[in-house]
């Protein structure tokens, strides 16, 4: 298994945002975009899932808000919810639209036990069951957040697993089992430039993210070569206008670098060159919001605090 960090990272935004707005749940779903090559599979991209009540499921709810009352009444709820199907089958062309090289290839949760005995588990193995409609074999990603506190054996490693589905047969019955499989963090340059720079909180008392500097590079070698692409320019205006004579080898170098003006131009190239742009922008957006969902829970810590004491004097 190979796993890229943004994964990893998606999970995690969708986690905080759903802990924010303080929903009765505390499991968040989505869906895995990846590819799978013979006996290889690399996760790439994730999605979020809606989850609705058994009721619900052709409705426009989008999520569950109601206010908390005690832990039995959260495994209740936790039985009684389905994947919406609508919602899945309408977000599958349009990711394909975006991403046509990637499948849906599972899904994650952050379902904190995986046991077939407990309520989790068999919430996990009833989500699981349903993306089997979709899909044949999903993998399934598991973030517990609470890990760390929970079990300070794995204190210092990601509190990530995948896994993989088992069917065992017993007569006529089939049982499914999900199997823990390994996995390896993969990724590139760009990406890691990305999410850096997306993770690190910058003021303007620190240094600057790997980012800007690549962007400094970037735009040092696009300034560059736009003050060359001038002088051959105003080179060959003085010869059309015979204030400099002409030379064979100079006009002939740039006769072919302008041959290759066309193959920049062509749909091939637009297409690759906006896709790119495009991941730039909903890259520096994802910052964006990331950074003004932790600004948001920070100022709401202080206020439910003072709304709490306000509520306490009130009735005394």
């Amino acid at each position: 298994m190979l796993l890229h960090p943004s994964v990893i990272m998606s999970i995690s935004e969708h986690h905080s945002r759903t802990k924010a707005l303080r929903t009765q749940l505390d499991v968040v779903v989505g869906a895995l975009l990846g590819k799978k090559r013979d006996h290889q599979i690399e996760i790439v991209d994730s999605f979020e899932l809606r989850i609705v009540p058994i009721n619900a499921s052709n409705t426009n709810t989008t999520t569950i808000t109601t206010t908390p009352t005690n832990n039995n009444s959260t495994e209740e709820n936790k039985r009684n919810l389905i994947v919406d199907r609508e919602f899945v089958q309408k977000r599958i062309p349009l990711v394909k639209q975006v991403f046509p090289e990637l499948d849906l290839i599972g899904w994650y949760s952050t379902t904190p036990q995986i046991d077939g005995n407990s309520e989790d588990g068999n919430f996990v193995v009833s989500l699981h069951k349903q993306i089997s409609e979709f899909i044949a074999n999903p993998i399934y990603v598991k973030l517990n957040p609470n890990s760390r506190e929970s079990d300070p054996k794995i204190s210092g490693s990601l509190p990530l697993k995948i896994y993989e589905p088992v069917i065992e047969i017993s007569g006529s019955d089939e049982n499914l089992n999900l199997i823990e499989a390994g996995w390896t963090i993969v990724t590139d340059d760009v990406e890691i430039i990305g999410l850096e720079h997306n993770a690190k909180v910058t003021h303007i008392d620190r240094a600057p993210s790997a980012a800007v500097d690549y962007l400094k590079l970037q735009y040092g070698a696009v300034k560059m070569l736009k003050d060359r692409i001038k002088v051959i320019s105003k080179f060959v205006k003085d010869v059309q206008s015979g204030t400099l004579p002409y030379y064979e080898e100079p006009m002939a170098d740039i006769m072919r670098l302008t041959q290759r003006f066309p193959l920049m131009n062509s749909d091939a190239y637009t297409r690759a060159y906006n896709m790119q742009c495009n991941d730039v922008a909903l890259n520096t957006y994802l910052g964006i919001l990331t950074k003004g969902s932790m600004c948001k829970m920070n100022f709401d810590k202080p206020n439910s605090k003072m709304r709490a004491l306000s509520t306490t004097r009130a009735r005394h």
